[in-house]
């Protein structure tokens, strides 16, 4: 007898496959249709609203790709999808086609003798509108030879540079007017050390209800923690000449105001607007970066982009040389490329965010695009996020020491739901010119913090 979790799941996809057929369409093209056939499952079902059953489909989905039990719809049951594929017969018009054209064929005495109907799939006849964070970069046009116009297609760019994020810039810029220098770099130091302080996945702006998921997290908590973390990180290390600070990707939890990761559409829990929270991120960047002058006489910095923030993260990187592109003491890597190789005498640090590459496919692609820096290092270390928590192998993998690392935010609702969850930590690395890995330390975020 199947256990009641099964039952529902096998209700659940009844109900979407149920709609299917009915012509209503799959959340990938549900726009200018007849309307989602999840919306209208859920409604079918009694669910409050369709957002738990979208979120029950996206793990569906993501068990079916990693090969495990699942009960993803069908979504060829799609009566669009039948038509296309010739299961509905050819009687005109058919589900999701329009009439294009039609020929008729006479005798010689002027009858009938055969009718032609071509169809060919709708176009939605809906207004388009420029998403968040775009803008038009250029526009074509398909002109017939009347001089009417045909079609025309638009080309977008990423608002890397939109009005919303200058102005978020701008504002954070104008609260340090009139403030002093920087500190002077410390007199003490030790040239044969690096240490390299690893931000993972910080998700700013997400939002978590404790009563939901264990444990309460917004913008102001985020800020907070690694403030307090990073500092406790920098007084701890030693004093290393040269100090990393690396974003390992996700370090904002939305890149547009439409709140859903840019590529898989998931739904996010954001806490407040978007500018406030791109405000307080490049604030809470230059205070990390602060605090490591404090202990170091050159400081590194590198914001990987993570799925999460792709196209906000790049603008917080030119933000950051933007402050301190005065200053000798920081270098701001502002390289858009989803990996950071850097080399410290003999030791190579690479790192990536890990929704594309995966952390154990690293070393191949350190040896493929570094040779030279492969060839004259002897210790190799790789650095993902992503996963959220700790993986490390034991031995060396491909000459490379792969490793992934906690987070300091808490689970949100969907991965509470879901039954994910790890430990939440920041490490900061010491790396030795000669020797590797020289030593490393851990602050730990206790429980319902």
């Amino acid at each position: 007898m199947p256990v009641p979790h099964e039952t529902m799941w096998n209700r659940y996809k009844d109900a979407i496959e149920s709609k299917l057929k009915e012509g209503y369409a799959p959340p990938h093209a549900h726009k200018g249709t007849k309307g989602s056939a999840v919306a209208a499952a859920a409604a079918a079902l009694g669910l409050e609203g369709s957002a738990n059953l979208a979120q029950w489909v996206r793990a569906q989905a993501e068990r079916a790709a990693l090969g495990k039990d699942h009960r993803l719809p069908d979504w060829s049951l799609w009566s669009h999808t039948q038509a296309r594929q010739g299961k509905l017969g050819f009687e005109p018009v058919l589900p999701g086609f329009e009439i294009k054209q039609t020929s008729t064929t006479l005798d010689a005495e002027g009858n009938v003798r055969a009718q032609h109907i071509r169809q060919a799939p709708a176009v939605a006849d809906e207004p388009f509108e420029i998403p968040d964070g775009f803008t038009v970069k250029e526009i074509s046009a398909n002109v017939r030879g009347d001089g009417q116009l045909a079609s025309r297609w638009l080309k977008l760019k990423s608002g890397s540079s939109s009005p919303e994020a200058v102005a978020s810039i701008r504002e954070a810029f104008r609260e340090y007017q009139g403030r002093a220098e920087l500190c002077p770099p410390p007199t003490t130091k030790n040239d044969a050390l690096l240490t390299a302080y690893v931000i993972g996945d910080q998700h700013l702006g997400l939002y978590c209800w404790g009563q939901e998921t264990g444990q309460d997290y917004d913008l102001e908590i985020g800020e907070r923690l690694l403030n307090e973390t990073m500092g406790e990180l920098v007084t701890a290390a030693p004093p290393s000449s040269t100090g990393l600070v690396l974003s390992l990707g996700d370090f904002f939890h939305t890149d547009s105001s439409q709140n859903m990761t840019a590529r898989s559409q998931n739904i996010l829990d954001v806490d407040t607007r978007r500018a406030r929270v791109y405000k307080i991120g490049v604030k809470l960047m230059i205070r990390c970066i602060e605090l490591a002058l404090q202990k170091h006489e050159k400081v590194i910095v590198r914001c990987l982009p993570g799925n999460h923030d792709k196209e906000t993260t790049p603008t917080l990187a030119i933000a950051l040389w933007a402050f301190f592109h005065n200053e000798p003491r920081v270098e701001v890597d502002c390289s858009p490329s989803p990996f950071f190789h850097m080399q410290f005498g003999k030791t190579m640090i690479s790192a990536t965010h890990g929704d594309q590459c995966k952390i154990f496919d690293m070393p191949g692609v350190m040896a493929a695009s570094q040779p030279a820096m492969w060839g004259e290092t002897r210790f190799r270390y790789a650095l993902g996020g992503h996963i959220h928590h700790k993986e490390k192998q034991a031995r060396e993998f491909g000459g490379v020491i792969c490793e992934t690392f906690q987070v300091l935010p808490p689970p949100d609702a969907w991965h509470t739901a879901m039954g994910f969850g790890s430990g939440r930590s920041m490490t900061a690395i010491n790396y030795h010119l000669e020797r590797g890995e020289h030593s490393r330390i851990i602050r730990s975020i206790p429980p319902l913090v």
